[in-house]
């Protein structure tokens, strides 16, 4: 398995725009080698508290339809339910497919999990339960119903992921931390042995912007378990060179 944060200080710097690339970036590598059920990446939506994905893939409108309400199993009902009450991780995972290339008949896809961007779904979130306050979901059964998931995920038939994208809230989300406490933290981390994990640093050219993800780095480098980084990239999102 390759775990790949994709993160930033920052909101509005293309970090969704960014994952979805990558997916299917790493969807076009594996393309030729899979079974036409088969896929191997797939897309985490780790904004709990805000999301825009879900509107990104399918469309604005897609919650104002009262028949989608009840098949979308999004990880906040996951994380917020007691272990009786979940359904099978299949049902939280999503097929997303993008329109055919050339002779691909299947067109690129990936799997998606969404969170809810239901504000009724969202407020039980909304404190930053990293930092002592007390939400309706803390952060220690926000981590352990991560861990859960992507446990249940790894076992998934008939196919399996070879790549898990985490799409990261902005900083200033509390619970945002909790990925790193599973990747790196001894305590905590899900990497078996084999496993990789890269860290993408979306960056803007805004200077202000630039020099707070350096701090923000240098922190990520004092960090326990900070050795366990397969690869980091830092991407900038520079369209003043764009050429059409």
């Amino acid at each position: 398995m390759i775990y790949n944060i994709v993160d930033s200080v920052k909101g509005g710097c293309g970090k969704t725009t960014f994952s979805i690339l990558l997916s299917l970036l790493i969807d076009n590598f594996w393309m030729g080698d899979r079974a036409n059920d088969e896929t191997g990446v797939c897309l985490m939506d780790m904004d709990i508290q805000g999301t825009s994905l879900l509107y990104l893939l399918e469309g604005k409108t897609y919650l104002d339809r009262e028949e989608n309400e009840k098949e979308l199993c999004t990880l906040n009902d996951w994380i917020a339910s007691v272990e009786g009450d979940k359904e099978k991780v299949s049902e939280y995972v999503r097929k997303c497919r993008f329109p055919s290339l050339g002779e691909r008949q299947a067109g690129e896809r990936f799997d998606v999990v969404f969170c809810d961007p239901r504000p009724e779904q969202k407020k039980r979130f909304r404190s930053v339960s990293n930092q002592n306050y007390s939400p309706e979901v803390m952060y220690s059964t926000y981590r352990m119903g991560l861990i859960d998931f992507l446990d249940q995920i790894g076992k998934q038939t008939p196919y399996s992921h070879g790549h898990i994208i985490f799409d990261m809230p902005p900083n200033s989300d509390g619970y945002s931390d909790a990925i790193y406490d599973i990747m790196l933290k001894q305590d905590y981390s899900v990497l078996k042995k084999g496993d990789l994990c890269n860290l993408f640093l979306m960056q803007t050219m805004d200077q202000g912007h630039r020099q707070t993800s350096l701090d923000y780095f240098q922190e990520i480098v004092n960090s326990e378990g900070f050795d366990k980084f397969h690869a980091i990239f830092f991407v900038f999102n520079d369209w003043l060179n764009w050429n059409k």
